[in-house]
């Protein structure tokens, strides 16, 4: 993906570098340029400013989101942290299923790996954790203005299958939820 950026920011510049260049030839060969035509080559050089300044944003979004993912993820007796949030403690979800939730980029549903959060764990999350960790835990659901967390996506771990994390954060599940409720 880092390679995308990059060869983006590179066709930006040489579109950046070529309408300048295109203006000046145009002019010195005799052909009659328009103040329309100077707007819009100022006009493009505005968007394309924009442009760039957009897909910079968007590597160091995705470059920090990427360093999210590589956090570790922990499991304990008082629950699982995940993308350096946490513990989230055991009884503020349920054992990892896949489930359809909605797609994050699109109108439709898509089937995730996901912890639905219990009713203590909805109000936790979407009250009592900072706004700026909420997003790590997973994207927010719901009509525009109700907008909530309601489920922990199943973080992803280097070396172990969706099935077998799932596995594993269900037997922690067992193991502690029920630990903890018999306390």
């Amino acid at each position: 993906m880092a390679v995308l950026f990059i060869v983006l920011r590179v066709l930006i510049v040489a579109l950046a570098v070529a309408t300048p260049i295109f203006l000046v030839v145009a002019i010195t060969s005799g052909a009659q340029v328009f103040p329309a035509g100077i707007i819009g080559v100022i006009s493009a050089l505005v968007m394309l400013a924009g442009a760039f300044t957009l897909v910079t944003y968007m590597s160091r979004r995705h470059r920090a989101r990427g360093e999210l993912e590589r956090l570790d993820v922990w499991i304990g007796a008082e629950g699982v942290m995940l993308r350096g949030v946490g513990p989230i403690p055991w009884h503020d979800f349920e054992p990892a299923r896949h489930q359809l939730v909605p797609a994050e980029h699109d109108s439709g549903y898509v089937s995730r790996a996901v912890m639905p959060l219990t009713p203590s764990g909805v109000f936790n999350v979407n009250n009592r954790l900072a706004p700026q960790l909420r997003e790590r835990v997973c994207p927010v659901s719901g009509p525009m203005w109700k907008k909530m967390h309601y489920w922990v996506y199943v973080p992803g771990v280097e070396g172990l299958a969706q099935n077998e994390v799932m596995d594993l954060i269900n037997r922690g599940h067992w193991m502690y939820a029920r630990a903890q409720y018999s306390a």
